[in-house]
């Protein structure tokens, strides 16, 4: 059974990667723990460990607040990103089984069906698609270090929302880098693989350069 500091790390995460919580919000904890039906200790717990991950920032004397990135910090995630993923998408063609490859073209083929869609429900389901891909690519590498090392950076991206953010012609783009991921995986050629992969986040990384900075 989850203690209350597990609750409590739970849904404040939920809530500020599904974008309830903005970057900048202010968490306080006599409010979170009304929510939550909780006391301010396991809070007070939860959000020290969310600023761990690097989703909450604690400041003296002001509390904690949803940690506030700008492009250059996004620009420094995806860096880090196009190394791991990269490496990932590798292994990924050498070791993947048919039954990953399935999973990580039926990711792909529902993020075909959604096409250059900027509402918000296609925004979310191509979110979710886009995590089941490369969530795939990572479980078909079979290294049991890479997913830990990963999660702090996607949820970063998270924050971010940064799909909402592109245009349908980035959109566009970006489904045929998938493409080119995927069918490398396919052909098991890993050092195709790896190129598409670090092609697709880097591209990714200037779409977010190029956002204003949001000063809410």
């Amino acid at each position: 059974m989850a203690t209350g500091a597990e609750r409590a790390y739970e849904a404040v995460r939920a809530a500020i990667l599904e974008g309830e919580f903005r970057p900048g919000d202010k968490l306080a904890e006599s409010s979170l723990a009304q929510r939550l039906d909780l006391s301010r200790t396991p809070v007070r717990e939860a959000l020290r460990r969310l600023s761990l991950d690097g989703l909450v920032e604690i400041e003296a004397n002001r509390g904690a607040r949803v940690i506030r990135w700008d492009a250059d910090d996004l620009g420094e995630v995806f860096a880090l990103r196009a190394v791991l993923e990269s490496h990932a998408a590798g292994r990924a063609a050498e070791l993947r089984t048919d039954e990953q490859l399935a999973r990580i073209e039926r990711a792909l083929t529902a993020m075909d069906a959604l096409g250059d869609r900027t509402d918000p429900e296609a925004i979310e389901r191509r979110s979710v698609h886009n995590a089941e891909l490369h969530d795939g690519i990572v479980e078909a590498a079979r290294s049991p270090r890479l997913p830990q090392l990963l999660q702090q950076l996607v949820s970063v991206n998270a924050i971010a929302r940064n799909f909402g953010q592109y245009s349908p012609a980035e959109l566009e783009r970006s489904q045929r880098q998938h493409h080119d991921i995927v069918s490398a995986i396919r052909r098991r050629n890993a050092e195709l693989a790896r190129a598409a992969m670090t092609t697709h986040l880097l591209s990714s990384s200037e779409v977010l350069a190029d956002l204003p900075e949001d000063d809410g």
